[in-house]
């Protein structure tokens, strides 16, 4: 138990308080424990093994109690307890406990039932009792709304018994039945049958259906086939101005018949649909997700930026610039410590650093994109998210690299002081249904020191603006450029 104070999810410690308890008799204590061991470690088996002898010694003892309670109700029948309302109270207790126990052996017949069942967590006695009411509450429920339709139904069935109309000929249904009415021509129809007046007739006009008469040409081709079987095939061809009509018609019938179309075919016609729908006056998309995620994501790997002084030899009054502002003379007029120039000189290395900031790694691009053609125009939808990873690299070197010692033995091309700083940046809410810039949040991996902090800043604010102006309106003209 000192042990459990200290570690409330020690395993052994649970085991053995358990075993103890479940040898001294206090099975309901020993339970929990022993329950905690397999919820903190399902494979103990020392702990399975010895849970279920202690459920056998729980059945044991609860056993014994219903024989202690034997024949308790026809003793109390015989003594008059039923005389006295202090006894009658006693007999209400007693039931109450007989109750209790039996939901207590249903509990953990159940438990032992389900306790090889994996991923099975045992409940408390408290916590099974809770859950069994709310079933019978639930049980009584549906019986009480059965019923009530049972009783609702009941009462429907004898209201249109009484409402029967008995008839002896079709004469009697005169004004009884519900649903049907004659027309001016004496006909029985629906009730909702809308006959129409001599004036809506007129506006309609005549819609019977009518023959299709076949054209000229058509006409022709068929004559023409007809006689060649009946045999006067020979006198035509010899008549080449016949045999020129014949031709013609034949070319017409053939460009009048139906053409098979290519439903993946792009159209031609200004609608910018497919082959089907080439002026675009049907509702028409196509599902361009895949190839969206793959071109996002090369676009935004593109991503990178630069902003500061690149090198103090090129730009020496940018130097100069900085020292007035800082009044880097105070030190030598004997206006300030050492420590506070020193802390100067750490700024101004701040202000003129080149710092950079690119995109290293596109983590994730998720979302969806479609083109559709509506009332003949094409429209390029989506709406996506994505999150990348940048680095920052902050230059104090001005331009200067290992190289510039000559007295090394091994001359390399890097730069002395260059400090970087990696961080992540989330996209959310690039759409096509808006102008506004999607949503971006920062995160570094690492705190930046407050002498980079305002230059690590500015640079990733460049960043969200390259990403969103550049390489986001780079992804929109390549998507309208191939579809």
């Amino acid at each position: 138990t000192k042990a459990l104070k200290l570690d409330e999810s020690n395993v052994k410690a649970l085991f053995r308080r358990g075993v103890a308890l479940s040898r001294s008799g206090d099975y309901n204590a020993s339970k929990r424990d022993l329950t905690k061991v397999l919820e903190l470690d399902s494979t103990n088996g020392s702990a399975k093994k010895e849970l279920k002898v202690l459920v056998k010694k729980m059945a044991a003892h609860k056993e014994k109690e219903k024989k202690g309670f034997g024949g308790l109700f026809d003793r109390a029948g015989a003594t008059g307890f039923y005389d006295d309302k202090e006894e009658e109270r006693k007999l209400k207790e007693l039931k109450k406990a007989a109750e209790l126990e039996a939901k207590r052996g249903k509990w953990e017949a159940e438990t032992e039932r389900r306790a090889d069942e994996e991923g099975y967590e045992a409940p408390t006695f408290d916590e099974w009792c809770k859950e069994e009411e709310k079933k019978e509450k639930k049980r009584k429920k549906e019986e009480e709304k059965k019923d009530k339709e049972r009783r609702k139904a009941a009462k429907g069935t004898a209201a249109r018994a009484s409402e029967t109309v008995k008839v002896d000929d079709e004469e009697d249904l005169e004004g009884l039945t519900k649903g049907y009415k004659k027309t001016s021509d004496g006909r029985t129809t629906s009730f909702f049958n809308n006959e129409l007046d001599d004036k809506a007739k007129a506006l309609i006009g005549d819609i019977a259906p009518k023959p299709i008469a076949r054209s000229s040409s058509s006409a022709s081709t068929a004559s023409e086939q007809e006689a060649a079987a009946n045999g006067s095939g020979a006198a035509a061809a010899t008549d080449p101005a016949t045999a020129t009509a014949t031709a013609t018609a034949t070319a017409t019938a053939k460009s009048d018949a139906p053409q098979r179309i290519d439903p993946g075919a792009s159209g031609s016609g200004s609608g910018g649909g497919s082959a089907w729908n080439a002026n675009g006056t049907t509702w028409e998309e196509a599902d361009r997700s895949e190839w969206a995620k793959e071109a996002l994501e090369k676009h935004l790997k593109k991503g990178s930026v630069a902003t500061g002084a690149e090198d103090i030899r090129h730009n020496s009054s940018a130097v100069v610039a900085a020292m007035d502002g800082l009044d880097m003379g105070a030190f030598s007029r004997g206006e300030e410590g050492e420590d506070a120039s020193l802390g100067k000189l750490g700024q101004l290395a701040s202000m003129l650093a080149h710092v950079t900031c690119k995109v290293t790694k596109v983590k994730k691009v998720e979302g969806d994109a479609s083109t559709a053609v509506v009332r003949g125009r094409k429209r390029y939808l989506f709406d996506m998210s994505a999150e990348v990873e940048f680095e920052v690299a902050v230059d104090e070197s001005f331009g200067q690299d290992s190289s510039d010692d000559v007295s090394a033995d091994t001359i390399r091309s890097e730069k002395l002081r260059e400090t970087k700083y990696k961080g992540t940046i989330s996209m959310t809410e690039i759409g096509s249904v808006t102008d506004e810039p999607p949503e971006m949040s920062v995160k570094f991996k690492k705190t930046v020191p407050p002498r980079h902090s305002k230059r690590a800043n500015e640079v990733v604010n460049s960043l969200k603006r390259d990403l969103t102006n550049v390489r986001l309106a780079n992804f929109v003209a390549d998507f309208q450029n191939t579809f």
